[in-house]
């Protein structure tokens, strides 16, 4: 701005600097999503790598509810589902991943994950 001093140029590039767009962003996502009770998204897979990571673009890129979870339970897939879910998780702290070490079929794989608290609601 012109007339200001350099100190005061400086202090506001420093503000700046500690003030982006994607903070801002941050910090606007976070308080929206306090604003509205947790839901919470069961998919139980087995194998089909290709339509489970179809599925999760699916839901995290086309669900407008600003406060859901993922929470995918796989039931010993062999083609590499389970190593692609856990790298998957790892990007996107809304993604959770139970890994069950043998096929318990769709009904256990549904139940394992329903004494957790944090949601209000659930969807399976």
């Amino acid at each position: 701005m012109t007339g200001d001093s350099e100190q005061k140029q400086e202090r506001r590039c420093a503000y700046a600097a500690v003030n982006t767009w994607e903070l801002r962003w941050k910090d606007l996502d976070a308080a929206t999503r306090s604003l509205f009770p947790l839901a919470s998204i069961l998919i139980v897979t087995y194998n089909n790598l290709p339509l489970n990571k179809a599925c999760l673009h699916s839901v995290f890129h086309q669900t407008d509810y600003p406060n859901f979870e993922v929470i995918v339970v796989d039931n010993a897939s062999s083609d590499g589902t389970p190593d692609w879910l856990v790298e998957a998780a790892q990007l996107d702290p809304r993604l959770q991943v139970i890994l069950n070490r043998e096929n318990r079929g769709f009904a256990a794989a549904n139940i394992r994950p329903c004494g957790r608290p944090a949601a209000s609601f659930f969807a399976s």
